[in-house]
């Protein structure tokens, strides 16, 4: 008699957290939610998702709540009033409560199978960070050029590659709990790739493929937030300068949210 034994399972990791910022996208947030349960629940030992809906004003909220009733792993986060996209990504950082933490987008311009090739890369080379650099932007010349203008200012001012500050990435818990950002705007991702950078935190990178948008607009690239952006740029050379010498003897002096 043959006797067969069932082959056990290999996870990509034991445990890992995908959080997601949402505002208005009801057309978009189901494909996203459903994607990455799919990708979760074929890759990984043991997971949550948590979604949080930015104050939306279309059906985006009834949506990510009706998952999360029908699926324990999905926690739902609800904001009476819009806070921002850089306010809603770092609560969902300290929402997480895995040690692998993936952002993923809402708006479905990230496939949620990118996940993946995000987690092997920071398999392979154990590094703190897995930034998913975008192979084209699927946005209009102005975007491309502001996301073009923050990119290339980290690389020139502090000398390191960020690769594609504003694109999903995957980072260590460790990470988020240790660096307290004081900026509150699409500059935020920057502050927190610097700050990785000037403690020693080995960033990587892997490409993507982004996907155009299926419906509804993008919010990030309106003159209000990228003034904002511009803004806190300035004053994080200000306080920091070029090295990070004032940033690792504990600066303590005010933030820029106080003006915001």
């Amino acid at each position: 008699m043959q006797i067969r034994f069932m082959s056990k399972q290999t996870w990509l990791a034991d445990e890992i957290s995908v959080i997601i910022p949402a505002y208005n996208e009801e057309n978009n947030i189901s494909d996203v939610i459903e994607g990455a349960l799919e990708v979760l629940k074929k890759n990984f030992a043991k997971f949550e998702m948590v979604v949080l809906n930015d104050g939306s004003t279309d059906k985006t909220g009834p949506i990510i709540e009706d998952f999360a009733c029908r699926e324990p792993v999905i926690r739902s986060i609800h904001k009476n009033k819009n806070q921002g996209i850089a306010a809603s990504i770092n609560e969902l950082y300290d929402l997480a409560k895995f040690q692998l933490i993936v952002l993923l987008a809402g708006d479905g311009q990230w496939h949620p199978k990118e996940i993946v090739p995000l987690v092997e890369k920071m398999n392979r080379t154990g590094c703190d960070i897995v930034v998913s650099r975008r192979i084209s932007k699927q946005y209009g010349f102005f975007r491309k050029f502001i996301s073009w203008f923050f990119n290339f200012c980290i690389r020139i001012l502090y000398r390191f590659d960020p690769f594609d500050a504003g694109s999903v990435k995957l980072v260590r818990k460790e990470i988020t709990d240790a660096i307290r950002l004081e900026t509150c705007s699409a500059f935020s991702e920057a502050e927190r790739l610097i700050k990785a950078h000037w403690l020693g935190k080995q960033i990587e990178m892997v490409e993507t493929v982004h996907l155009e948008r299926k419906s509804g607009r993008a919010s990030g690239a309106v003159p209000t937030e990228i003034r904002r952006a511009v803004k806190d740029l300035g004053w994080f050379l200000f306080k920091y300068g070029l090295t990070p010498r004032r940033y690792l003897g504990k600066s303590t002096s005010t933030t820029p949210n106080s003006a915001h």
